[in-house]
C-alpha cells in the first residue's frame, strides 16, 4: 500500500502549509528505491516498505536528513505545529545521535531557539548537509554546542537548496564552478559582436534609468569599463578616482574628491 514518507509524511500528516515538493517520497511493494527526473513536474521517489521509519515525527525527520538532506522550508512551517527541541530531548534519552545534532542546529539556525542538548566535546564534527545529495559548502563555520560543521549554501533570511539530479551532473560535469562554457565553441569575431551589442543595450538602458542622454564618447567610455569590470575591482578610492579621471573629465575628478573628503 503505498504511503508518504520523509518530508512527504510531515507536510501531509501535520497539514503544513508549504508548495507541493518537487520530489516527494512515497513507500510501496518495491524491491529498490525508484526515481525518475522531471523538470516540469512532480517526480515521486518510491521506497521500499523495508525502508519504513516508524509512525514518528522524529522517525520521518531522521529519514528525511539520512534520504533527501535538508529543507528548510519544511522545517521552518514544521516548527509552528511541533515543539522541535522537546521532541528532539524525548527522542535522545537513550543517546545523542548525529540526526539529533543535526535538527537541534537547524531549530536554531531557523528560528533561533536553541535545543539543550548535551553533546560530549569529544564528539567529532559532522555536516549540517548531506552534500552526496545536494550542493554544500566545503568549509563552514563550526557550533561549538552542537558540534556540527554549517555547510548551508545561505542564511536564515535566504537559504537556497541545490540538490544533486542527474541533469545538474551532468551540467556541471568537469566544472564544479560554472559547469560547461556555452560560448567555447563561438568563434572569436562572432563573440567579439554580441558582446560589443550586449554591452551597448546595457549602456542605453542605464542611462534610460537616469533619463540622461550621453554623447558618443561617453557611451564608449561606459561600455570599456563594462568590459574591464570583470578584471579589476573598482570599488575603492584609488579605482573611483581613475574612473572618474579618466573617463568623465575635470568636473567629474572635482565631484568625485569633493565626495571621498
Amino acid at each position: 500500500m503505498e504511503r508518504p514518507i520523509g518530508y512527504q509524511y510531515l507536510v501531509e500528516v501535520a497539514g503544513l502549509a508549504v508548495p507541493p515538493l518537487l520530489r516527494p517520497g512515497r513507500m510501496d511493494r518495491v524491491r529498490t528505491v525508484q526515481s525518475a527526473e522531471s523538470e516540469l513536474s512532480q517526480s515521486p521517489v518510491v521506497y521500499p516498505e523495508a525502508m519504513w521509519p516508524g509512525d514518528r515525527v522524529m522517525d520521518h525527520l531522521r529519514f528525511a536528513l539520512q534520504q533527501e538532506s535538508v529543507q528548510p522550508g519544511i522545517l521552518l512551517e514544521l516548527t509552528r505545529h511541533v515543539d522541535m527541541p522537546a521532541e528532539i530531548l524525548s527522542d535522545c534519552q537513550e543517546g545523542v545521535q548525529t540526526h539529533h545534532r543535526r535538527l537541534a542546529y537547524l531549530h536554531e539556525f531557523l528560528t533561533g531557539e536553541p535545543t539543550p542538548l548535551s553533546v560530549p566535546p569529544s564528539s567529532r564534527y559532522i555536516d549540517v548537509v548531506n552534500s552526496r545529495l545536494q550542493f554544500a559548502l566545503q568549509r563552514g563555520d563550526l557550533s561549538l554546542s552542537y558540534r556540527v560543521r554549517d555547510n548551508l549554501l545561505g542564511t536564515p533570511q535566504c537559504c537556497p537548496q541545490v540538490f544533486k539530479t542527474d541533469a545538474i551532473l551532468r551540467a556541471v560535469q568537469g566544472n564544479e564552478m560554472g559547469g560547461t562554457d556555452p560560448r567555447g565553441d563561438c568563434p572569436d569575431k562572432l563573440q567579439e559582436r554580441i558582446e560589443h551589442y550586449l554591452y551597448h543595450h546595457e549602456t542605453q538602458a542605464s542611462w534610460k534609468i537616469e533619463q540622461e542622454t550621453p554623447n558618443t564618447q561617453r557611451v564608449r567610455n561606459f561600455v570599456s569599463l563594462l568590459r574591464r569590470a570583470h578584471q579589476k575591482d573598482f570599488l575603492d578610492r584609488a579605482g573611483l578616482y581613475r574612473i572618474a579621471g579618466g573617463h568623465y573629465g575635470s568636473t567629474s575628478r572635482r565631484r568625485s574628491s569633493s565626495v571621498a573628503k
